[in-house]
């Protein structure tokens, strides 16, 4: 069973919420119809744990290199997963 932080909960997550995000190259080894929870609260993520997060602002890093290799922009309100 993963350890999680204090004050973590964990909830299941919508698949259609995943098949949208873009998911970055570090996930290529991942079968995300397996992902099937989330933990949400404080806490930080330890190596191996997936991050789904919203992209709030692009800055500097314009592109997010997907599992097959090529880049895809990133836009305000994407979703997108990383390693």
């Amino acid at each position: 069973m993963p350890i999680q932080a204090a004050g973590a909960v964990q909830t299941s997550i919508a698949s259609d919420r995943l098949t949208r995000a873009k998911f970055a190259y570090t996930t290529r080894h991942v079968r995300w119809e397996t992902i099937g929870t989330v933990v949400t609260g404080s806490g930080r993520p330890q190596p191996g744990d997936l991050v789904l997060a919203r992209v709030t602002e692009v800055g500097w890093h314009k592109k997010l290199e997907l599992v097959d290799g090529r880049r895809a922009a990133l836009f305000e309100g994407d979703e997108i997963v990383l390693c």
